[in-house]
């Protein structure tokens, strides 16, 4: 679901739900933090079997986007852009479990 889609219309079910927090097919795009709101709105409804997040996701956002009840990232540039994958991914792994 992109960030303009309404959230009243993401039906209830046990499903996975992957929002973006980018326009969609805009790699490389900056992180929009309204993804963060809207993964703990879908988490308070607590009818999805998991909730993922695509879009300019990094270790900035790891922490906040787990705390808001995210259960998976998808990281592209953020992850290949970065000096040291081995690095990179140990930090997310960190934030992400808070």
């Amino acid at each position: 679901m992109s960030l303009e889609t309404p959230l009243e219309l993401v039906p209830p079910g046990s499903f996975d739900v992957l929002g973006t927090s980018i326009t969609p097919g805009r790699a490389g795009s900056p992180f929009d933090d309204r993804a963060v709101d809207r993964v703990t709105r879908l988490f308070e409804r607590g009818c999805h079997e998991s909730i993922g997040v695509d879009g300019g996701v990094g270790p900035d956002q790891f922490g906040r986007l787990s705390l808001a009840g995210t259960n998976w990232i998808v990281s592209g540039s953020s992850l290949f852009a970065a000096d040291d994958p081995s690095a990179w991914l140990a930090q997310c792994q960190r934030d992400f479990a808070r």
